[in-house]
């Protein structure tokens, strides 16, 4: 339906983006934070964990792709550990 209806918050973003990963054989999950009341995605490449935030890419922002924990830090709040 996201696809399909021309955009989306940031939840609709994260589900579509992790389904396209977990069809694609990556270890992908939503990550989330009440304090900003924003999601973006964990996702593993090659055995590295990096961060993506669809939602920022779709709204003209610089790269919010397959960031390390430092680089995301920067702009997001990660709250307790929700991820492996």
């Amino acid at each position: 339906g996201v696809l399909n209806a021309g955009g989306t918050i940031c939840e609709g973003y994260t589900m579509v983006y992790r389904e396209i990963a977990s069809r694609m054989g990556f270890y992908c999950e939503r990550v989330a934070s009440k304090q900003m009341n924003h999601s973006w995605n964990y996702i593993v490449v090659e055995g590295v964990g990096y961060y993506t935030d669809a939602t920022w890419d779709d709204a003209g922002r610089k790269s919010y792709n397959l960031l390390s924990k430092e680089e995301i830090q920067k702009t997001h709040v990660l709250e307790a550990p929700q991820h492996k």
